[in-house]
């Protein structure tokens, strides 16, 4: 691969492209043809990959799409846009490349008729609702969305009712945010590149435009839209207890990992057993293994059948657990998020 500097000797515009080999260009200024590179330089394996890299690891959502034309990056003076249709995503810097279309995999210029019908991005529309809301909370919010794609209502994240949340019918975590006029449902995929698009550019917190059909974010380093799912989200609020009556201290939780192979490996299903001042893990396979993991008022007596997998979804990397319930068959609150139990 080289790197080739061009120079139109006719408007002095200057442009770099990458081909697999020197040859003959056109200005993307003047359209004069037939102008000579200016200097090339043959890049290392690692200095091609490196430049390669740094832009197909957000553009490689297009390899997935079954127009081939979406599997190029539209350039121009003000930068470059990639498209899969459900989402777009625009640089505000062109790396130099020349204007036109880009193969994604190795950036080289295309100069076929396959692009003709790349579609055209409107980012205007009129604004209802504006959000911020910081990366952090949107990764965490992520956790909770369901992974079956066939439940497309749950694979989300939702503006609801002045919270940001989502669940997947087992779990679920809820944020407030700023009032907002309507709500929203935006798709658990877009969510997720917008936040690998978001920790490229070191953002932090990011300002979120809705309205009944798109979702825009834009950044001084890229502009970032999306479709939404147009349909009510679920009835969220009924499924989280008003109030709690009792709460225990767990200090001494072990790990998913360190328990998997006393688990069921289609439940893991495990009992918190709170007895006679303390709390212990008990496996349903694995009577003589349990473990003391906690304290609880010395007159409560209950047992309370987890998703362990779940429980340290919420738990997360905290060291300090807030454990929060009703009954043993009610949903539980484990350090803000609501998990359903287990009857086991």
């Amino acid at each position: 691969m080289y790197n080739i500097k061009y120079q139109c000797p006719e408007c002095n515009y200057k442009w770099y492209e990458i081909y697999s080999s020197p040859c003959d260009s056109e200005c993307p200024e003047c359209n004069l043809k037939n102008i000579q590179a200016l200097t090339y330089k043959h890049l290392t394996k690692v200095e091609t990959m490196k430049t390669v890299k740094s832009i197909k690891t957000l553009f490689n959502f297009t390899k997935k799409a079954q127009r081939p034309v979406l599997n190029y990056i539209r350039v121009d003076d003000d930068g470059m846009t990639a498209t899969n249709v459900a989402w777009n995503i625009r640089l505000h810097n062109s790396y130099d490349l020349k204007q036109g279309f880009h193969k994604v995999d190795t950036l080289e210029y295309n100069v076929t008729s396959e692009v003709e019908d790349f579609p055209i991005i409107n980012e205007d529309f009129v604004i209802k609702d504006t959000i911020k809301v910081s990366v952090v909370r949107l990764v965490d919010l992520l956790k909770y969305s369901s992974k079956d794609e066939t439940r497309i209502l749950l694979n989300s994240i939702a503006v609801s009712r002045g919270y940001l949340v989502a669940c997947d019918g087992h779990t679920m975590k809820s944020y407030k945010i700023d009032d907002h006029k309507n709500d929203y449902v935006l798709p658990s995929d877009s969510i997720k590149f917008l936040i690998k698009v978001a920790k490229k550019f070191k953002e932090t917190t990011l300002t979120l435009e809705l309205n009944e059909d798109r979702l825009l974010v834009s950044t001084n380093d890229f502009t970032f839209s999306s479709h939404l799912i147009n349909r009510e989200y679920v009835k969220w609020e009924s499924v989280q207890p008003k109030s709690f009556t009792h709460e225990i201290t767990i200090n001494n939780a072990p790990s998913f990992k360190e328990i998997k192979a006393l688990l069921n490996e289609r439940s893991y299903g495990v009992k918190f057993e709170i007895i006679e001042g303390y709390v212990n893990l008990k496996f349903p396979e694995y009577p003589d293994k349990n473990m003391r993991i906690g304290l609880s008022s010395s007159d409560l007596k209950m047992d309370i059948g987890l998703n362990y997998s779940y429980f340290e979804r919420a738990v997360g990397k905290d060291k300090d657990i807030q454990f929060l319930f009703n009954s043993e068959l009610s949903p539980l609150k484990i350090n803000g998020a609501i998990i359903m139990p287990l009857k086991l």
